[in-house]
Parts: C-alpha cells; sequence; structure tokens
C-alpha cells in the first residue's frame, strides 16, 4: 500500500461528542450534530418537548396546548406556537340571553368571540 492516506475507516465513530452522546457515525465522517432525540424546555412557554439533541429549543417547536389567559377571561385553545394575544379567536361556547334562536327559546350558546356581534349578525349566523 503507498497511498495510506487514501484509505478510509469503516468502522463506527468512538468519540464521544461535546453534549456527551455518542457518535453514531462512521469513523471516516464528521461527527456533525447530535441526532439523539431528548426532552427540552422550550425557554417561553415553559413546556417540555422532544427533539434532537442538536435542536435549538424555541417556541417555534411547542405543539402543547397555550393555556395563556385571554382579555375575556377564558383559556386559549390554540398550540402554543399560534399566535392567540386577543379574545377574537376565543372559541368556548358562552350562553347568551338574546332572543336569537329559531325556536323562540331565550338562551342561545355562541362562541365567545361572536359575543360582541350584533343581533342580526348573530341571527345570521345561527341560520348558516
Amino acid at each position: 500500500l503507498c497511498h495510506l492516506d487514501a484509505m478510509e475507516c469503516l468502522q463506527m465513530c468512538n468519540k464521544t461528542m461535546d453534549c456527551g452522546h455518542p457518535c453514531k457515525k462512521l469513523c471516516k465522517e464528521k461527527c456533525g450534530g447530535c441526532n439523539v432525540l431528548v426532552n427540552k424546555t422550550i425557554p417561553e412557554c415553559g413546556h417540555t418537548v422532544n427533539m434532537k439533541c442538536k435542536t435549538n429549543p424555541h417556541l417555534k417547536l411547542c405543539h402543547n396546548p397555550c393555556q395563556k389567559l385571554l382579555s375575556c377571561g377564558h383559556l386559549c385553545s390554540t398550540k402554543c406556537n399560534e399566535d392567540c394575544t386577543s379574545s377574537n379567536n376565543c372559541a368556548v361556547l358562552v350562553e347568551m340571553t338574546h332572543n336569537l334562536s329559531l325556536c323562540s327559546h331565550g338562551n342561545v350558546k355562541v362562541p365567545c368571540k361572536d359575543t360582541k356581534l350584533s343581533v342580526e349578525d348573530l341571527k345570521d349566523l345561527a341560520l348558516k
């Protein structure tokens, strides 16, 4: 063998990466980022999410229920990575005492986000 530098090692790498996990690549390959799945806490919301070790935790990766308190007093029901800063998104059903129902009962349940609609708009919504 006159060209030893052309040989490549096909054994598994035996290095330990900075994160403490063993490298899963071949010896001839660069170790790169760690792909071991680990639980990490998202700093913005405090939820724990399972992700690759090399991934930096950020809010876009959180798919847990948000649970922030909306201005209407209800808890947000969107996912943590979705916008929920106003009660315009609140889907909690609340009872209204307007005479809106087609059967002339005085109470109807409408999504909280629709409680600020006019009586006529609510009637139109009830017909859909």
